[in-house]
């Protein structure tokens, strides 16, 4: 098993600055991803959490479940979605995906992710009316951790 463990680093100023400075997230403000917020997000996934999964085009870009559980807290996602932004960043992984053409387009392209099974009632993802419109967090915060996946990783 191949393994990747981040380094933990202190910043000084607000985290949203220091990443708009770098150029990086959405421009959004963020959650800060402290060692226990990661933690409570990875308790919903199976593995260990430095275990190489895939790595990310179009920069190859090492995906592990830390690192995915970094961007979800970035992104202000509850634990109880991270398996589905685990799964839906293992779909893009996919060669017949070409994330590569997708990440690296000048075009207006998003990946759209699709919840079904006993974890979009239990997780409270808004599966009927308006559920492409705003105020329903599983649904926005999931997509936005899959977006930032694709940013920084």
């Amino acid at each position: 098993m191949t393994t990747y463990e981040p380094e933990l680093i202190e910043l000084d100023g607000e985290l949203v600055d220091v990443l708009s400075e770098r150029g990086l997230g959405d421009g959004l403000p963020v959650v800060e991803p402290t060692p226990e917020r990661v933690e409570a997000m990875l308790e919903h996934a199976d593995g260990d959490a430095d275990e190489v999964l895939f790595t990310l085009q179009p920069r190859a870009g090492i995906v592990t479940r830390r690192v995915v559980a970094i961007n979800a807290v970035l992104a202000g996602c509850e634990p109880a979605v991270f398996p589905v932004v685990l799964s839906a960043l293992r779909a893009l992984a996919h060669p017949a995906m070409n994330i590569r053409g997708v990440n690296a387009t000048t075009q207006l392209v998003a990946p759209m992710v699709i919840v079904h099974g006993d974890i979009a009632r239990t997780a409270g993802f808004n599966a009927g009316t308006g559920c492409f419109g705003p105020g329903n967090r599983a649904n926005a915060t999931v997509g936005r951790a899959v977006r930032l996946v694709m940013l920084h990783v």
